[in-house]
């Protein structure tokens, strides 16, 4: 009799798309935006926020404090809100960060390019028959948001 132990695999998934933190003239006096800072991405339920748009996912630096005041570098653009808002409600594990790809530019008002991460909350599940384990690959899908070039 063949003897087998517990399987156990995680499965997530994770999203690369380029866009831009939007109301950097709003909130510079706070941040100044460097090259590959991290900043880390929720909803923003401010009211000021919610006059603007009821979907806003703020975009705020990383502090190492948990007990610390969260400080707000700026919003998604509102045309990705609602979908990023609805997928940080989806799962209470998933996540979404802004990585700072360049300097500041003006657009509508000034906005500094950053590499988003949308990444799923991590589900565990054990398998406890079979002879092999299936591990799942890690997929990574890229999509590039903005301007087109041309």
């Amino acid at each position: 009799m063949t003897r087998t132990s517990p399987i156990e695999f995680k499965m997530y998934f994770k999203v690369h798309f380029e866009t831009v933190i939007r109301g950097h003239h709003v909130y510079k006096h706070t941040w100044t935006p460097v090259i590959d800072q991290v900043l880390q991405c929720e909803k923003d339920s401010r009211a000021e926020a919610q006059e603007h748009d009821s979907n806003a996912v703020g975009v705020y630096l990383v502090t190492t404090q948990s007990d610390a005041k969260k400080t707000l570098a700026g919003h998604v653009p509102i045309e990705l809100s609602h979908l990023l808002k609805n997928f940080l409600e989806a799962e209470a594990g998933n996540k979404l960060c802004a990585q700072v790809t360049g300097k500041r530019k003006r657009e509508v008002g000034l906005v500094v390019p950053a590499k988003f991460t949308a990444l799923t909350s991590r589900a565990s599940h054990s398998k406890n028959s079979g002879k092999t384990a299936y591990r799942p690959s890690r997929e990574t899908v890229t999509l590039n948001y903005g301007p087109r070039a041309g």
